[in-house]
């Protein structure tokens, strides 16, 4: 049996609760340390998944568990340095949308990326549910008509 793939995560919020969920009972990977900039709630989410709290990014990334991927659930304004920090140090990351607030710091992520020889992807779970698929096959089939909004 494999070893369990380490996660980090960096923002504790709304969306990162429902990624915690996700964790719960999953045999192949675990959630080992939690960041997040207000000490109570990254206490109270790494209490709960019997992982490590940190109230950096970059105190996790620095003196954390060993890791192997981080899920980014921050605000997208923090996205890039984030991811940077992260995939400087060869870490694997799943960040949430939007990924960037702009084309030219997207590139840079993904190049970023690329250097280190590691995966980067943005969340859009969504996107294979089947209802949203069937929605778009309505849509960009003309049935509707011309879509303005």
């Amino acid at each position: 049996m494999k070893p369990p793939v380490k996660f980090g995560l960096i923002g504790a919020g709304s969306i990162a609760q429902t990624y915690a969920q996700a964790f719960d009972g999953w045999n192949g990977a675990k959630l080992a340390a939690v960041a997040d900039t207000r000490p109570e709630v990254a206490q109270a989410m790494a209490e709960t998944l019997k992982a490590a709290a940190f109230t950096a990014h970059q105190a996790m990334l620095a003196g954390g568990p060993p890791l192997d991927a981080v899920i980014v659930c921050t605000p997208p304004d923090s996205h890039e340095a984030i991811v940077k920090a992260c995939v400087d140090r060869k870490l694997h990351v799943l960040c949430e949308k939007p990924f960037t607030l702009d084309t030219a710091s997207a590139r840079r992520m993904v190049a970023a990326a690329e250097a280190a020889g590691v995966k980067l992807t943005m969340a859009s779970k969504f996107r294979y549910c089947d209802d949203v698929v069937r929605a778009k096959s309505i849509v960009t089939s003309g049935i509707l008509g011309e879509i303005h909004a």
